[in-house]
């Protein structure tokens, strides 16, 4: 059949007709495994029936309501329950289609704020290399090191946005001399920047407390959050933290910045995004958490929230999340987040570690159900646009992303390819066992067609 979509990818991808947990059945009968929950998004599992009830149940009553004339209990619901789940770090959230628009968001209620407060010559935001925040060109702007968004490089903005070092310990903090010298380092970069833009120029600073698809699942060492926090508030900056990946349970907390080992309330942020693990692929949504000091400067004197969209705080996409959260608590799923987190790590190691394709795996690193396996720099280019091939073979689901080499100056030490496993909150060992038995098994193959094994 040809398609009338014009895909994301060069060939026509295969039509599935229905899914169950960690299973999608295809229109063919094939039945393949979901080992990374599409882009890292599931995280109750496809189709579970207490989600698919509170949805039916939705549709029944009312499906659409525009949010600047009439609000809707799940959207009221589901900011409470983000609110009170915060410990305090949050007091209002507000909803949107997907991670680009909350990142959107970020920016612009962040130029607000500092409108409101009377510093309009705050404009300028730092990210950081390889990290991803979306796919507008506003966010792309962000993004740094991405390789696919060399078709717009001519339209990104690089008055306003600036980048500083990506955070990649492992290959770069024993050069440093270690973990502790090599966030000292990055601090002072930051500081730097701070000083080189002009401090009163900068509204803020965003990050990834575990840096994603541009970096293949990369913890900060401890105590770099707590020096990012400190270097924002000597300069007035807001700290703002893209957690659409990492967030919302994947590592077994509901904050991503909540895992990083140091006292939460020395790193938590003014703002900060989730999405993929708040509707678990049920709806389109994605959210902003404002702290007091964000939500207050935005409503002082009056005034109020200058951004949305017509589907903003939509009663459907809420409601799919609604049910998800709860379904969270109720089947207390962090809990076994955090109990098969040390198993995906022993399976993997096992499987990829203590075994002949060793020498073709540099490092595996991650945290509950969100793990990152990085290839070999001595084959990078070479592993990523086969391996998803024969996952594929093995009625696998999996991507996997081309590394980068060094720079010719070793400014930047490289990174191998990489792919991530990330099954549902719920996934069983069994289940765990099936994907990296299957994993490993086209990791092998692909090196063989490769030549390499």
């Amino acid at each position: 059949m040809t398609s009338s979509i014009l895909h994301r990818i060069p060939i026509q991808p295969p039509i599935a007709r229905e899914a169950k947990g960690i299973y999608i059945t295809l229109e063919d009968g094939n039945v393949f495994i979901d080992a990374c929950g599409g882009a890292l998004v599931t995280a109750v599992g496809h189709c579970h029936p207490t989600v698919i009830r509170a949805i039916e149940e939705q549709i029944g009553k009312l499906t659409f309501l525009w949010s600047m004339s009439v609000s809707n209990s799940p959207a009221e619901e589901l900011a409470k329950l983000l609110v009170e789940d915060s410990d305090g770090a949050f007091n209002a959230a507000t909803f949107y289609n997907g991670g680009s628009e909350s990142v959107e968001a970020a920016m612009k209620v962040t130029k607000q704020y500092f409108f409101q407060k009377n510093e309009p010559q705050r404009v300028k935001f730092i990210a950081r290399e390889r990290s991803y925040h979306g796919d507008t060109i506003s966010t792309l702007s962000l993004t740094g090191g991405n390789p696919y968004t060399a078709p717009f490089n001519d339209l990104y903005d690089k008055e306003h946005f600036h980048r500083v070092s990506a955070v990649y310990p492992f290959r770069n903090a024993a050069k440093a001399g270690g973990d502790a010298a090599y966030v000292a380092s990055l601090i002072r970069e930051l500081d730097d920047k701070f000083q080189e833009l002009g401090p009163d120029t900068v509204c803020a600073f965003i990050a990834e407390p575990i840096a994603g698809a541009g970096l293949g699942i990369v913890k900060a060492p401890d105590g770099y959050f707590e020096g990012v926090r400190k270097i924002c508030d000597k300069y007035g900056a807001l700290l703002i933290y893209d957690e659409v990946l990492c967030g919302q349970g994947r590592l077994g907390t509901t904050h991503a910045w909540q895992s990083l080992g140091g006292k939460d309330r020395a790193v938590r942020p003014d703002l900060q995004t989730i999405g993929k693990c708040l509707g678990g692929g049920y709806a389109p949504i994605a959210a902003l958490l404002f702290s007091q000091k964000v939500s207050d400067g935005i409503k002082i004197n009056g005034n109020w929230l200058r951004h949305g969209h017509t589907y903003s705080n939509h009663i459907l996409s809420c409601t799919a999340a609604l049910a998800v959260q709860r379904l969270i608590k109720s089947e207390n799923l962090l809990e076994n987040v955090n109990a098969i987190g040390p198993y995906i790590e022993k399976k993997l190691k096992l499987s990829l570690k203590d075994s002949d394709l060793a020498p073709f795996v540099a490092d595996i690193r991650g945290g509950g159900t969100l793990w990152g396996i990085e290839f070999s720099l001595e084959f990078v280019g070479k592993i990523a646009g086969f391996f998803p091939i024969f996952c594929y073979q093995e009625n696998l689901l999996a991507v996997a992303v081309p590394g980068t080499p060094p720079n010719d100056d070793l400014s930047f030490s490289g990174i191998g390819d990489y792919t991530s496993i990330a099954p549902p909150f719920n996934v069983s060992k069994e289940e765990v066992d099936m994907i990296i038995e299957k994993f490993s098994r086209a990791l092998r193959n692909t090196l063989k067609s490769l030549q390499l094994l």
